[in-house]
């Protein structure tokens, strides 16, 4: 039953531990298993899993049986049923699938989704940002915008750019390829949605790195040289211009060595 059930998460965990993931695409990803899975209670869902059991049981010679029933149940579930399949279907089958919806329910609910109604905002999905998700939006956004009072105009001028020609589909490509000048209202959203993490997995490359420049044998080290570090160790694919590095330090005007550079 485990899993049979946690066969439709597999693929939302994968997806949740990259670190290119937007956090639209999370929820909605999210939101789809949950109905997935809440289905199975309709579906031949437990059916399936207890045949499945039942022949796993009979290859290694167990005979599948129900729980003995006790006159004051306390710490489980163990309702009276008439066959073996019903008390595992009602019994284990469904309080399973309620937890995984529950625990679905509480990481995506419906009151977090206010910070990523700017998504609504990228040319692609204009037609779907109706009133009532622009009023929630900017109730959401309101003390961030940086003129409050236009920002419906803005919104409704940032319809009719996009009337005619491609239309892009991604948030970050809004940003970088079109001048938002004019729109500092929609600029700010955007990019306080891009900013919204969905899990831990991008703070987590800074954790260990951490752990491998500042270690309790080696522990004084100041904060701008630990953050310096860090920094070169988690990027170590953007590329630095030593020469001017040592330019700087050199000039700091407090070192007894001095660097000839070509």
């Amino acid at each position: 039953m485990v899993n049979e059930i946690l066969g439709y998460i597999h693929p939302l965990t994968k997806l949740l531990q990259t670190t290119n993931l937007d956090i639209l695409t999370a929820y909605e990803e999210a939101r789809n298993m949950r109905q997935v899975i809440a289905n199975q209670r309709e579906d031949k869902g437990s059916r399936l899993c207890f045949e499945k059991a039942t022949a796993l049981a009979n290859s290694i010679g167990v005979v599948p049986a129900k729980r003995r029933v006790s006159v004051r149940q306390t710490y489980r579930a163990n309702v009276t049923t008439e066959s073996v399949e019903d008390h595992y279907r009602i019994n284990l089958f469904y309080p399973f699938l309620d937890h995984i919806t529950a625990q679905l329910d509480e990481r995506f609910a419906k009151n977090n989704k206010p910070p990523i109604l700017a998504s609504y905002l990228v040319p692609s999905s204009l037609k779907y940002l109706t009133p009532a998700r622009e009023d929630e939006m900017l109730r959401w956004y309101h003390e961030d915008l940086p003129d409050q009072d236009t920002a419906r105009q803005e919104i409704e001028r940032w319809r009719h750019k996009f009337e005619d020609g491609p239309l892009p589909s991604f948030a970050l490509e809004v940003l970088q390829k079109h001048n938002l000048s004019f729109f500092p209202n929609i600029k700010c959203m955007l990019k306080i949605f891009l900013t919204l993490p969905v899990t831990t997995c991008a703070c987590e490359r800074s954790f260990s790195a951490m752990r491998r420049l500042k270690t309790w044998l080696r522990s004084t080290m100041s904060n701008d040289r630990l953050t310096g570090l860090a920094m070169m160790h988690v990027h170590q694919k953007v590329e630095v211009d030593r020469e001017n590095i040592l330019r700087r330090w050199d000039a700091s005007g407090h070192r007894r060595i001095q660097l000839a550079f070509d």
